[in-house]
């Protein structure tokens, strides 16, 4: 198919006059056409004493349409092609206002996708408080991990219970993150129901790279999920310890028995309860469900970083915690937008600490952590 620009003939010209027009342009006789198709019809009425309507269409030809475009020698006339308008992606928002000039049909078509391309650009990222989410890379969901058997999973669960029903929980979530999005079963009863507590050292394996969840607080601990396990162990009359351990790890430190839970910023499933010898799976007890996190590319509120693009060659801070770096992996093309990704102890702290200096551009941080910096 060949498509003709430009064909202008007056308001009473009917289809056959703009075949012939056609065929004159790729020089063929008007038979010669087998179909014609149009694709665009506009008013040129520059001379008020000579209005034209301006055509392009879409003509079938008899013989080879690339010989007998190369024998007509017209700069009207090419093979036709249908590229359809994308509207640009702005990498960020102007510093400046922009300025349509003119506010014809073509100045107000162009104003109306301006402004919904600046929305969905705007869109792209959420500020909250005084930073901006520019990307969630990942959700996840927090909970507790026992040996597979340990009565100790049945007393913690029921001191849990206990403690949604006391609203002891409910203010802790309101002191780290400003909201309660626990969703611990509540039960004032459930303790009574146990009978005799036997007493005991209780061992809680924490990741202290996961604030506000649970990290090194100067020569202890500290955090949401330490100080709940603290108001558990009061309820049952226990001593609690501290024994710092990785996600990766915890089914190995469990069934060795250095630790009598994996709790603090831990995001388990069976999976993760992997023998490394035998590669058989074992099992671990775990709650449901009690938390969700996010994984998220955090920058400045302040920063002229609104998309994922705009970081191009900066420096993203993330913990050393292998959490951050798999969720920031998963997505090799904005992996290559940074010039650096440098990995700080400390976790969500440190990044946040990092970035409020101006030290970093972006961090990659806890959506519980936000919660705890914004409220």
């Amino acid at each position: 198919m060949i498509r003709i620009r430009d064909l202008s003939l007056p308001p009473d010209g009917d289809m056959a006059r703009l075949v012939q027009a056609a065929a004159r342009q790729l020089r063929i006789s008007p038979n010669e056409i087998k179909q014609l198709d149009l694709k665009k019809k506009s008013v040129d009425a520059r001379k008020k004493n000579d209005v034209r309507i301006i055509y392009t269409v879409d003509v079938v030809v008899k013989g080879r349409e690339d010989k007998i475009l190369k024998m007509a020698h017209c700069p009207k006339a090419s093979a036709a092609r249908d590229v359809p308008y994308r509207v640009p992606q702005p990498q960020t928002l102007p510093d400046s206002r922009p300025i349509i000039v003119g506010f014809g049909p073509a100045g107000m078509f162009a104003a109306l996708l301006l402004a919904l391309t600046l929305c969905c650009c705007a869109a792209c990222s959420k500020t909250v408080g005084s930073y901006r989410v520019v990307k969630t890379l990942s959700t996840e969901q927090f909970r507790i991990g026992f040996r597979d058997g340990d009565q100790a999973a049945v007393y913690v669960n029921a001191a849990l219970k206990v403690l949604a029903a006391d609203g002891t929980i409910h203010s802790l979530a309101l002191k780290w993150f400003g909201t309660d999005n626990t969703t611990f079963d509540s039960d004032a009863g459930a303790l009574d129901a146990l009978g005799d507590i036997p007493q005991r050292t209780f061992i809680m394996g924490l990741n202290e790279e996961r604030f506000p969840m649970s990290y090194a607080d100067g020569d202890g601990y500290s955090g949401f999920d330490v100080e709940l396990a603290q108001a558990v162990c009061a309820r049952l009359g226990w001593t609690l310890q501290y024994q710092p351990i990785s996600n990766q790890n915890a089914y190995v430190e469990l069934s060795s028995g250095n630790v009598d839970c994996a709790w603090g910023g831990m995001v388990l499933d069976q999976t993760d309860s992997k023998d490394s010898k035998n590669k058989k799976k074992q099992k671990m007890t775990l709650t449901a469900p009690y938390l969700e996190n996010a994984l998220q590319l955090i920058v400045r509120g302040d920063s002229k970083y609104r998309t994922t693009g705009s970081l191009k060659g900066t420096t993203v801070l993330l913990g050393t915690d292998e959490t951050y770096m798999a969720a920031l992996s998963a997505d090799e093309k904005l992996l290559k937008h940074f010039g650096a990704a440098q990995r700080v102890t400390g976790g969500s702290k440190a990044c946040f600490e990092a970035l409020s200096a101006g030290s970093c551009a972006a961090i990659v941080a806890d959506s519980t952590a936000l919660a705890y910096y914004t409220h």
